[in-house]
């Protein structure tokens, strides 16, 4: 096993640092060269070891160690990897559907295995989400998950990373900026927390608790205010308006994962069909749910909880505006 383990830090060395998808990611590793035994690593990948698997793909990849280039056999066996979790096999796949290197180009589904190897604390992954966020390429644009992903890559310490995290975050309003600096430390302090915790494998039950509490808690007063605040922003009431002390309006939104409004509704149906001042006042609302589509800076983990925001009642209050 531990020779296997040298051969991909070895492989996955040569082969990340001399990817040209995306803006490759010099990351200070130990290389550990060594004399690698071709045919030993295709025993071992055929009896199924995942790491003489991830080897002998990014080694067909990048034809490194003599090995024939060879897009097709980089893929069969990188899909097998990935298959069995294997991040360095992920993040590889990430590259070749990005380039359309021996399979047709698809930035969406890079941006899938990349996610997948990201999840796994791949920093080269990480580092490779955010910046599709940020651009909006494979995926829409969304500068608080670039900076959430960015921000998790720049645990390494890599200034490439910290500038480019940087560099997102100037795009960001003060409010999206804190938002996603509260979702990145709550993140960091779940990654610290399982890594203690799974050292010891009489505390799963603590672990399963202490994972519940931080993915499972409800929206806090500050991000429901975050949410209601983007809509806020895009309403404009209508000229003439006069009745404002009695006439808040409700909408009833359902979103998408990835913030997009899938639905909206006027809650206050009845009233709606019969005070005309407050039918225009509603429709302006309901507009502006739909302008504000997609949400920014959601947090991920409080999607399709009790208490998330994958359902949500928006009250828009006209006294709340400035003349």
């Amino acid at each position: 096993m531990k020779y296997l383990l040298r051969i991909l830090i070895t492989v996955l060395f040569l082969v990340t640092n001399n990817a040209h998808a995306l803006e490759s990611t010099p990351l200070k590793r130990e290389k550990n060269d060594i004399d690698i035994d071709i045919d030993k690593v295709i025993i071992l990948a055929k009896k199924g070891e995942v790491a003489a698997q991830t080897a002998l793909g990014a080694m067909y990849y990048s034809g490194i160690r003599g090995m024939p280039k060879d897009s097709e056999k980089a893929y069969e066996w990188l899909s097998k990897a990935a298959a069995q979790n294997s991040s360095g096999a992920q993040l590889m796949l990430g590259y070749m559907y990005y380039e359309g290197n021996g399979i047709p180009e698809d930035h969406s589904k890079a941006f899938k295995w990349f996610m997948k190897a990201a999840t796994q604390n791949d920093i080269d992954a990480q580092y490779q989400v955010g910046l599709l966020y940020y651009e909006g390429d494979g995926v829409p644009q969304n500068y608080s998950e670039a900076y959430l992903w960015l921000n998790l890559a720049a645990v390494g310490g890599n200034p490439k990373i910290i500038e480019a995290r940087n560099i997102v975050a100037n795009k960001m309003t003060p409010n999206q900026l804190f938002i996603a600096q509260q979702f990145a430390s709550m993140q960091h302090m779940s990654n610290n927390i399982i890594k203690d915790v799974t050292k010891k494998p009489a505390n799963k039950e603590k672990l399963k608790q202490v994972d519940g509490q931080i993915h499972d808690s409800p929206l806090s007063i500050n991000e429901k205010d975050s949410i209601r605040q983007q809509f806020m922003k895009n309403w404009k009431i209508p000229f003439g308006s006069s009745d404002r002390q009695n006439s808040v309006v409700t909408i009833s939104v359902k979103l998408q994962p990835d913030g997009t409004v899938s639905k909206s509704e006027i809650v206050n149906q009845a009233r709606y069909n019969e005070d005309k001042e407050f039918h225009k006042l509603a429709d302006s609302a309901l507009l502006a749910v739909n302008k504000s589509s997609p949400l920014l800076g959601l947090p991920a983990n409080k999607y399709d909880i009790k208490g998330g925001w994958k359902e949500l009642e928006i009250n828009f209050d006209p006294r709340e505006m400035v003349n």
